[in-house]
């Protein structure tokens, strides 16, 4: 679950995400979605950035092994 908003939250399957990547220098995450649909920017504590970075590289995993198991053909 990603929040952008104080009291809201989006939340996006793995296979809808596009890639990932932290910017550079700030505590932020950027997801681009497939289909060019949004481009969120999620900041977080500095202090849980390893949690962070194990999230997205689960998050990563996930999405290439639901991929792989719906790709046509």
């Amino acid at each position: 679950m990603f929040s952008r908003f104080e009291n809201d939250s989006a939340r996006y399957h793995v296979g809808m995400i596009e890639s990932t990547a932290f910017e550079a220098g700030v505590p932020l995450l950027t997801i681009t979605l497939r289909g060019g649909l949004t481009r969120p920017q999620i900041s977080f504590d500095e202090g849980a950035r390893g949690d962070v970075e194990r999230l997205v590289a689960t998050m990563n995993e996930d999405g290439r092994s639901w991929h792989e198991a719906h790709a046509p053909g």
